[in-house]
């Protein structure tokens, strides 16, 4: 129930709870040499947490605690999903080079296991670091690609059903990489393939989150028109739902349009 709790603070952007969620639940697990899920899911969210307060130290340091406590039991699933929260710490720190070997050796680990989803996580958190470096480094950009390519092909394998958010945002990423690359065409493909799985799936956020992204390739297009109503679809869909951070993000493309329209006019 702790955890659950400090999840929704996250989503609410009050890492200070989150973090007194965490080691209040923290507090309650048993002291012993053994290793429960639970408490890796924990400590994972506490390491979020404080990387959001700006507490990557403290972050890496649970992180250690719970990856030391894998590694003693031989727990390679928990040891896998702890390099995944080490990935995001190092990230934080600035420290690229290590959060890349974090993802690969998370990897290394989970693939023979058979952990799909896990290993998906983190497929798509070493395309991001990629993408991020790549913005000075043509050779990573390719680098991303392929590990996009990767990520895709191991959600498209996985139940439909059962793992429809997981697909989207894959098809998401790609379209990512793919505008990143000034492919645009091939970019706008692949978002309308996610926006389809979101609509699908009944999450509408997500989906006014891809429409945004389109909005934005629509405009270095100079297709300003369908920018914009794509645009004010997201603010409309956003304002239904009271989601008042997304409706400012709609806006703030809406305006982007109007700029744009009037320095290409």
């Amino acid at each position: 129930a702790l955890q659950k709790k400090a999840c929704w603070h996250l989503d609410a952007d009050n890492p200070s709870a989150a973090v007194e969620c965490c080691e209040a639940a923290l507090a309650l697990v048993p002291m012993r040499s053994s290793l429960e899920e639970s408490e890796s899911q924990i400590a994972a969210t506490l390491a979020s947490a404080q990387i959001l307060k700006g507490q990557p130290h403290e972050a890496l340091s649970a992180v250690r605690t719970c990856l030391r406590k894998a590694r003693a039991v031989g727990d390679a699933v928990t040891e896998g999903r702890m390099l995944h929260a080490a990935l995001h710490v190092h990230h934080a720190m600035g420290d690229l080079e290590t959060a890349v070997k974090c993802a690969e050796k998370a990897e290394w680990i989970l693939e023979p296991i058979g952990q799909t989803k896990l290993l998906l996580g983190v497929l798509r958190s070493k395309c991001k670091l990629q993408q991020f470096a790549g913005v000075s480094n043509s050779e990573m950009k390719g680098h991303a690609l392929s590990t996009a390519k990767r990520a895709l092909e191991l959600a498209e394998a996985l139940d439909v059903d059962a793992h429809a958010e997981e697909l989207g945002f894959c098809f998401m990423q790609m379209a990512e990489v793919r505008a990143s690359r000034d492919e645009l065409t091939n970019a706008l493909s692949m978002a309308e393939r996610a926006a389809s799985v979101f609509k699908e799936a009944g999450n509408s956020k997500q989906r006014a989150q891809v429409d945004l992204a389109c909005a934005d390739i629509y405009i270095r297009k100079q297709e300003f028109d369908s920018a914009g109503s794509l645009g004010y679809k997201a603010q409309q869909t956003y304002k239904e739902i009271g989601d008042l951070k997304g409706e400012a993000s709609a806006l703030v493309v809406l305006a982007s349009v109007q700029i744009a329209r009037e320095e290409y006019a």
